[in-house]
């Protein structure tokens, strides 16, 4: 499960999410949702990779992944690999301003 302190690398990755309505004057809203969570990362792999090998997911002793903005990342991002280590705490619904 991948996750992001910053909103708006979240927002890149759930267009699954996003649903339509029209408005009262004809105007159509786009509806996102993204859930805000508490993840325990434990000891974190650090990289400023944009990818790694399936053997490295996470690495031998290690509970997370953690990349860093950098050469391949244009934000930072954690990545879990136990539902266990992740808790939603707000379902967060929002519409993108046209």
């Amino acid at each position: 499960m991948y996750f992001s302190p910053v909103s708006s690398k979240s927002n890149d990755y759930n267009k699954l999410s996003e649903r339509t309505q029209n408005g009262k004057k004809g105007e159509v809203r786009k509806w996102k949702c993204m859930f805000l969570c508490n993840v325990v990362l434990g000891k974190q792999y650090k990289t400023t990779e944009g990818f790694l090998p399936p053997d490295k997911c996470p690495p031998a002793d290690y509970d997370s992944v953690w990349g860093e903005t950098g050469p391949n990342l244009n934000y930072d991002e954690a990545c879990v690999y136990n539902a266990n280590q992740a808790i939603p705490s707000y379902l967060i619904v929002y519409s993108l301003a046209q």
